[in-house]
């Protein structure tokens, strides 16, 4: 949460600690990300209301993903399609200093019942 709280209020470097180790690297050599996280970050400020922690699974000892869910302001009017409102699964690994966001080439916004379906799922929010 704190890396989306990163992204909404536009801090870069506080994003960039909130990503796992083995993807900080990559993303920091594209030249292009900073920019591109700075125009997201002003277009996503503007629209978002909030974030909640919904569920849970756990994977495995080290990996587990969270489903949460954005709600954006929608008094601001409908978002362009970057911001990924509604339910999003979010992977998550264990490093020494603790849980970090991992990248995924398929992100994806489930039905949170069929993603509840299979795993060890702890539900936060009804």
């Amino acid at each position: 949460v704190s890396t989306l709280w990163a992204m909404v209020d536009g801090d870069f470097n506080v994003m960039i600690e909130g990503m796992a180790t083995s993807d900080r690297d990559g993303y920091l050599r594209n030249t292009a990300n900073r920019e591109d996280f700075s125009k997201m970050s002003e277009t996503l400020s503007h629209y978002f209301s909030s974030v909640q922690i919904v569920a849970r699974k756990d994977l495995d000892p080290d990996n587990v993903e969270l489903l949460t869910r954005v709600i954006l302001d929608s008094s601001k009017g409908a978002p362009p399609p970057l911001i990924n409102a509604g339910f999003n699964v979010q992977p998550l690994v264990r490093e020494a200093d603790g849980w970090r966001l991992k990248a995924t080439d398929n992100p994806h916004s489930p039905d949170p019942q069929a993603w509840e379906r299979e795993g060890r799922v702890t539900r936060y929010v009804r």
